[in-house]
């Protein structure tokens, strides 16, 4: 799926458990202009969540998607062209 950045934004977050971790929201068009919004945290798919944290506006990414069983969502897992996580 290719996606073209719109913003990165990080926040730290707490779990249930009082752990804290980091959490990024990456806006984005997806291919058909949409704009969305993805969750990335630090502790799933560590290779995309780092890459993610350089990306600025107007970056053009290829994300590598499979859909999650348990919870229905798209999970990114990895990146493909230039930049290859």
């Amino acid at each position: 799926m290719q996606i073209t950045v719109i913003d990165v934004t990080e926040n730290t977050k707490k779990s249930e458990s009082g752990r804290t971790f980091q959490q990024l929201e990456v806006a984005y068009k997806n291919e058909q202009g949409q704009p969305q919004l993805k969750k990335l945290i630090s502790f799933s798919n560590p290779n995309v969540f780092k890459a993610a944290k350089e990306w600025v506006k107007g970056d053009v990414v290829n994300v590598t998607t499979v859909k999650n069983e348990k919870t229905g969502y798209w999970d990114w897992i990895g990146l493909e062209g230039d930049g290859i996580v």
